[in-house]
Parts: structure tokens; C-alpha cells; sequence
């Protein structure tokens, strides 16, 4: 039996009864029987016949357990709060559901996330947006109107997430005329042309600033395009002073909290932080539920170092080791992307620091946009 009850029949006639109840087709199951009182099991459907017959014959028969997959659903939907909670959450869930909490960009090189975002913000997509009230159509046409460099746009809607794709311009479409110059002095070694008016070739010694590539084809201006690769040479000159202040962080730190919903910052603290001689480090994250639903708010963590003025002496030896820091850090972000790097120092001692003069030579593309006026 599925969901069956248990029960006690006690009264002179319980032997009549139980007759009766079998005769009526009625399953009696474990019957037992202690100083009058009969126990017996039923399923749930002929308890209402038991009931019936036990009246007739003056027995009184009272439930003592109740079994099944029934009593259980029957338990539950009798607790209205929790089914209330239950409920509750999911129409939250369905409600935030019907908004926008979250942009997803998928970027390119040269037209940056925080760009495109800025875009769509202007727009008025941003986190808290109804979904309804996006026309993807619409978003995709005006994010490439409002970027020249954007060439087409995906926007799609996946649940609380907006996903946003963009692709740039390949070619000379669309876009500003410029011409191309030179970024480094150097020996041409190979010009591939893709847009404009060649002016210098391979073999060319060119000086930085030089026009390589003009924009101004047959009397119409085009965006020059082309990548040439040369021989260079630069020369750069670093300094570093025997004795200097400088402001250098201690172990002192400060933070505070700020919730951001509907573009409305809200402080998680009590007093502003003295921001005076400090450096700071901002951390953004966005809270979800069950590690997938994002939250229809931002979390913005600042962390304030408290900064002090020091003052530093250094010998001959200690201003040419800061020296060549200052080199590794400018090839680092100047130089990433050359070949056959090489460097040639000429470190100079005056009173009051150490000078150096470096002749770099490398491989390189030395092609660089100039807007044409």
C-alpha cells in the first residue's frame, strides 16, 4: 500500500466489524489486539469505510499513524509561510529576471570595454534597464554610428545578462582620413601598403615625424594603412639624483565600502577617509546568487596606503642600478613589440647625479597614424 493508515478499533462488536469490513472488501493488514483495543493497518482510501461500519457496530476506531507520499504533500501544503517564502523567491527571481543586471563585452584591440560601455550608458543601457525596453536592432545601429572604429555589433540577451560583441574596421571605410609618418628614425626594410599614397620605400633612411604613406590620393583623402618595417635607432636619455624626497608608501592602510545600484553610489561606511598623502587601489565586483545570478548591484572596495616623505641618498653605484631599472621599464612599455633589441649606455657622473645616454637599435614597425587637418 502506497499511503495506508494505522489505526485502533476498541468496543464489544470489534470482531463483527473487522467481518464486516472484509466482507466489504476492505484490506485489514497487522491486526492485533491488547485488553480490548484491536490495532490494525488499511489503506488511506478504505479508512473511510472502516469509519462507517465501526459506527454501526459501536466500535470507536481512532488513527494512530499515518504512511505515503499523500500525508507528506498534505503536511507541507497545510505550512502556508513557507509556501509563502517559496513563493516569494521565485517571484523575486522572475521579477529580476525581467532586467538587466549585468553587460558582457567582448572587446577588440583597439576599441576598448569601458568605451563601448560608455557608449551603451549614454544610450541608457546600463545595469537595472529593463530587458524589455532594449531593441537589440536599434543598440546594434547606433553603437556603430556613435564609434567610427566599431564596423559591426552583436547584442544579445541571455537571462539578467546582456551580451555585447563588436568587430573594428579592417579597412579604410567609414573612418577619418590620416595619413602615416614615421615613429622612429630608421632604414626601411619592408612596406606593405594597404590604403594611401606611397612617398617612401624600401631602402629609404627616414627621420621620426617624416611622411611615409599619404593619405591624399588623386586629390581625395583616404586613411592611409600599411605596416612598415624598419632598422631603427633612438636615442633616450635617463637621470638619477644622488639625494631626493620622494613619497613612499607605509604599512598603514585604510578602506571603505560603496554599494552602487541604478548608478547610485551608496556608502558602507560611517566617516570619509582622509584621502591626503595616500595612495589608493579600487576593486569592483558584482555579488550573484548561488555563484551564478548576478545581484542588481555592484560592490566598489577602495584600499588607501598612506604614503610618507622620505628622503633617499644614494652612491654612484645605487643611481646607475635605478638607471637601469628606468631602461627595463622603458623597453618594457615602449619597445614590447620590436625585435633584435640591443642597447648602448653611457653613463655620465655630475655632482648632483648620474646621467645616462642610450642608443637603442631594434626591428620595428614604424608606422603611425596622423589625422589629415
Amino acid at each position: 500500500m502506497t499511503n495506508y493508515i494505522k489505526a485502533t478499533a476498541e468496543g464489544a462488536n470489534t470482531d463483527c466489524f473487522f467481518g464486516d469490513a472484509v466482507a466489504d472488501g476492505v484490506c485489514i493488514c497487522d491486526m492485533t489486539g491488547d485488553n480490548g483495543v484491536c490495532e490494525f493497518t488499511c489503506s488511506a482510501a478504505d479508512y473511510g469505510k472502516c469509519t462507517r461500519l465501526a459506527s454501526r457496530h459501536g466500535v470507536r476506531t481512532k488513527v494512530v499513524e499515518r504512511h505515503g507520499v499523500f500525508f507528506r504533500v498534505r503536511k507541507y501544503l497545510s505550512r502556508f509561510g513557507a509556501w509563502f517564502g517559496v513563493a516569494g523567491f521565485f517571484a523575486v527571481i522572475y521579477v529580476m529576471s525581467l532586467y538587466i543586471w549585468e553587460i558582457d563585452v567582448t572587446a577588440s584591440e583597439n576599441v576598448s570595454q569601458s568605451e563601448v560601455l560608455a557608449i551603451l550608458d549614454d544610450m541608457g543601457i546600463k545595469s537595472g534597464v529593463r530587458s524589455s525596453d532594449i531593441i537589440v536592432a536599434n543598440a546594434e545601429n547606433e553603437l556603430i554610428v556613435r564609434s567610427r572604429k566599431i564596423s559591426w555589433a552583436d547584442i544579445q540577451k541571455k537571462g539578467a545578462t546582456l551580451h555585447v560583441s563588436i568587430s573594428e574596421h579592417t579597412e579604410a571605410d567609414g573612418l577619418k582620413p590620416c595619413s602615416i609618418v614615421a615613429k622612429y628614425s630608421g632604414v626601411i626594410k619592408s612596406v606593405k601598403l594597404r590604403g594611401g599614397k606611397l612617398l617612401a620605400d624600401t631602402g629609404d633612411t627616414v627621420k621620426a615625424g617624416d611622411v611615409l604613406i599619404s593619405g591624399n590620393y588623386k586629390g581625395n583623402l583616404t586613411r592611409a594603412n600599411a605596416e612598415i618595417i624598419a632598422d631603427c635607432t633612438l636615442i633616450e636619455t635617463f637621470f638619477t639624483p644622488f639625494n631626493e624626497t620622494i613619497k613612499a608608501p607605509t604599512d598603514e592602510t585604510l578602506s571603505q565600502t560603496t554599494l552602487v545600484l541604478l548608478g547610485k553610489n551608496i556608502p558602507l561606511y560611517l566617516h570619509e577617509i582622509d584621502a591626503n598623502n595616500t595612495k589608493y587601489t579600487e576593486e569592483n565586483y558584482k555579488p550573484r546568487i548561488f555563484g551564478k545570478l548576478p545581484l542588481p548591484f555592484t560592490l566598489s572596495k577602495r584600499e588607501y596606503r598612506k604614503v610618507a616623505e622620505k628622503k633617499i641618498t644614494r652612491t654612484p653605484n645605487d643611481s646607475v642600478a635605478d638607471i637601469r631599472r628606468q631602461i627595463d621599464e622603458y623597453k618594457a612599455v615602449f619597445l614590447k613589440n620590436t625585435v633584435n633589441l640591443k642597447e648602448n649606455v653611457k653613463f655620465v657622473s655630475g655632482t648632483d647625479g648620474v646621467r645616462a645616454k642610450v642608443v637603442f637599435t631594434f626591428e620595428g614597425d614604424i608606422a603611425e597614424e596622423m589625422g589629415i587637418e
